[in-house]
């Protein structure tokens, strides 16, 4: 996520730079790159978390309850501990591009290659 976040700012970044000189401040261009980091962060996690369950309940099946017959249950805290992986992912996602563009002028926005 790190990764698909620092490589989608910086083939936006002439936008992020018009943007910024049709008057877009600082803090809107922040909460732009934090609605995007969001959003891959939701749509991983419900996406990841349904496939994901269904094949832990299938492998747990097909290993634990045909051997031993204990039943399966949702891991919950597992699931906890992954979404917060995830925000902390969003968080260290952000803070890279929004330090470099807050520190480059409008100017150097524009015309960065």
């Amino acid at each position: 996520m790190v990764n698909s976040l620092a490589m989608s700012v910086s083939s936006r970044m002439k936008q992020y730079g018009a943007f910024r000189a049709i008057g877009l401040s600082n803090r809107q261009l922040i909460k732009m790159i934090i609605a995007e980091a969001s959003t891959y962060a939701i749509t991983g996690s419900l996406c990841g978390g349904i496939v994901g369950l269904m094949v832990n309940k299938f492998l747990y099946a097909r290993l634990v309850t045909f051997h031993w017959g204990e039943q399966w249950n949702i891991p919950f805290v597992e699931i906890t501990i992954i979404v917060a992986i995830v925000l902390l992912s969003v968080i260290l996602a952000v803070r890279g591009p929004v330090e470099r563009i807050h520190h480059m002028s409008i100017v150097d926005t524009i015309s960065t290659q």
